[in-house]
């Protein structure tokens, strides 16, 4: 097997030929110990899946390339393929797009059995271009195959949806779809970080907090944000429904939100504190797609102005001038989903079921379901009206809930963060969704005017960034002491500790009760198992309760018939597999959690993950 193989490989310490072309580190000036190489594909290679981990893959590949110093101060590559590691483009779709790559299917069964290559959609564009992708698999069907795929929820196993059997019957491997014996799994899974999960407010325009000011959330309410219009009851004893109708203002609405988490209204902004709100009565006049109207508008070019020539007007095609008001506190809270299977909704509704089985014991699974009298959001407007935009990644869900007062939103802390512009306290923001979206607006400017001494004044065209009406947004802090009432601050937590390092507030040492019964050999099923506890003050009184874990899943037998056989290719890619996880799970994982946003798996599955990478083979 590949894994023997490899390992006598790597413990060789002469130049010797392994796989073929195997060959020992030369020793350099200031190199630290020689360590045997392997000859990897030379890429580009690809990979898919879990929006949530993209930021952190951005990180490994650039690690991986690099070195690192060892207790003697000597300088280490962190790979050990022949001539460097290879290229690795991960493409953020989703976690069950993800899966489907690797033939285990969705939720419900579907499409399991079969490689579906094209769910990644780089590769089906290239491929669609008729562009160089490789290497290809055997197949049927032969294609440019992901070399691993993320996810945010491990692969069920029997009497769940067997999805670890489907990946094995679609790579050719020895058991069946329906439930084969564990030691022929084709797929390994492997935890490869950890990383907190934000919850987004972005506020409705015109309903106003004291601004730099943080929202301490309890589980309660945060449970009840995505029952929203729900009874109280309504699926049974302790069921608390949603936002429940209170200080004068109508259920499931921002004055009501407020009003539940203990703020006051009072009459003015000078007047707020940290525990107060306001309302307000905003209009801001901004520049929207139009697909009939064209908007004129008057430009004056330097040459003109210097020729003494009055500004002329011009038409701009499809745009207009729109009055936005705001709607202030008795706006409804829209809450945000994502629009199809997704890890980190999977890992978000096993913390909301944590807080109350009573309500989500039936909706725990990746995918896009929800109580439906919460009034979901699944697609959004563009700020700038001209498309419906579906939350079918992370990244999407941050932007559109940072864009569109009113509404809240989960979404791993790097996407909040970058994507949707939070942060932990609260700021006026007009941002975009898309965040890039652009429309032509006319700037004034004084430049100077050549043909004579001094300045002349004139109108360009350009295109600036879109405007949403002033709104404010920011991440809450949530509460880690259970769902009982808390009466301290210190019971409310950021997801990332204070400084500009980004560090997560995740536990790293301990095992909560998401993860404590994970599994303990390479080919049981991960699912169920989540970094996240409401009380998880138990353990760390100032962990954050709501942090996902993620995995990525690559082939125990590359040999297998369907993948790449009994050829030089299956060592190639087994080699540049083993090789990546070996250094995510070790190295990498030091240096991502110094990157910030992400740590590693927690301590305690240090060993068994070691296991699992061990068992990447030909």
């Amino acid at each position: 097997m590949m894994s023997r193989y490899y390992r006598r490989c790597r413990r060789l310490a002469v130049l010797a030929a392994c796989v073929g072309s195997t060959t020992a580190v030369a020793a350099l000036a200031g190199a630290g110990p020689a360590m045997a190489s392997v000859k990897c594909d030379p890429g580009p290679l690809y990979a898919s899946g879990s929006s949530f981990q993209n930021t952190a893959q951005s990180v490994f590949k650039t690690g991986w390339a690099g070195e690192h110093e060892n207790a003697k101060l000597e300088k280490i590559k962190n790979s050990n393929c022949e001539g460097g590691p290879p290229s690795i483009t991960y493409t953020a779709t989703s976690s069950g797009e993800g899966l489907e790559v690797f033939g285990m299917g969705n939720v419900k069964g579907e499409k399991q059995g079969e490689l579906l290559n094209k769910q990644d959609s780089l590769v089906k564009k290239l491929e669609e271009e008729a562009k160089a992708c490789g290497p290809k698999n055997a197949g049927p069907p032969a294609s440019c195959l992901d070399i691993f795929v993320g996810s945010d929820d491990g692969p069920t196993e029997l009497p769940k949806n067997e999805q670890l059997g489907g990946a094995t019957t679609a790579s050719g491997g020895k058991s069946g779809n329906k439930g084969g014996e564990r030691e022929h799994r084709a797929a390994v899974v492997i935890p490869v970080a950890q990383g907190p999960v934000a919850v987004m407010l972005s506020l409705p325009a015109g309903c106003k907090i004291q601004t730099g000011s943080k929202v301490d959330l309890t589980n309660v309410a945060l449970g009840q944000l995505w029952e929203a219009k729900s009874a109280k009851g309504a699926k049974g004893a302790g069921d608390p429904g949603g936002i429940q109708a209170q200080g004068g203002y109508a259920a499931a609405t921002w004055g009501a939100f407020l009003t539940q988490l203990g703020y006051t209204k009072v009459a003015k902004e000078s007047e707020l504190t940290a525990t107060s709100f306001t309302e307000t009565a905003p209009e801001e006049t901004l520049t929207r797609y139009s697909a009939s109207n064209e908007e004129e508008v008057e430009v004056r070019s330097l040459e003109e102005a210097e020729k003494g020539e009055g500004p002329k007007k011009v038409k701009v095609p499809h745009q207009e001038k729109v009055k936005v008001k705001g709607e202030g506190c008795t706006q409804e809270v829209k809450p945000n989903v994502r629009s199809s299977e997704s890890g980190t909704t999977y890992a978000f509704k096993g913390y909301l079921n944590q807080i109350n089985s009573t309500v989500r014991s039936s909706l725990w699974s990746d995918a896009a379901t929800w109580p439906e009298e919460g009034g979901v959001v699944r697609e959004n407007s563009s700020t700038s009206g001209n498309e419906k935009i579906l939350n079918k990644k992370g990244s999407q869900l941050a932007e559109a809930t940072g864009a569109t007062p009113g509404e809240v939103g989960y979404a791993d802390t790097a996407d909040a963060f970058k994507g949707g512009g939070a942060t932990e306290t609260a700021a006026s923001t007009n941002r975009p969704a898309p965040s890039a979206a652009t429309l032509e607006e006319v700037v004034e400017e004084e430049v100077e005017n050549k043909a004579k001494t001094g300045k002349v004044k004139i109108k360009t065209l350009k295109k600036l960034p879109v405007k949403s009406i002033s709104h404010e947004l920011l991440w809450a802090q949530v509460q880690n002491t259970g769902t009982g009432a808390a009466t301290k601050s210190s019971e409310f937590v950021n997801p990332l500790q204070a400084g500009a390092a980004h560090l997560t507030n995740c536990e790293t040492t301990s095992l909560v009760a998401g993860d404590e019964a994970f599994p303990k050999h390479w080919n049981d099923s991960w699912n169920g198992t989540i970094t996240s506890d409401p009380s998880i003050a138990k353990v760390g009184a100032t962990d954050y309760p709501v942090c996902a874990i993620t995995y990525d899943v690559t082939w125990h037998h590359f040999q297998n018939s369907k993948l790449y056989g009994h050829t030089e290719l299956a060592h190639e890619m087994a080699n540049t597999a083993k090789d990546y996880f070996e250094y995510m799970s070790g190295v990498g994982k030091e240096e991502l959690t110094a990157s910030g946003f992400y740590t590693g798996p927690p301590a305690a599955m240090k060993g068994y993950i070691k296991a699992a990478v061990e068992n990447i083979g030909y």
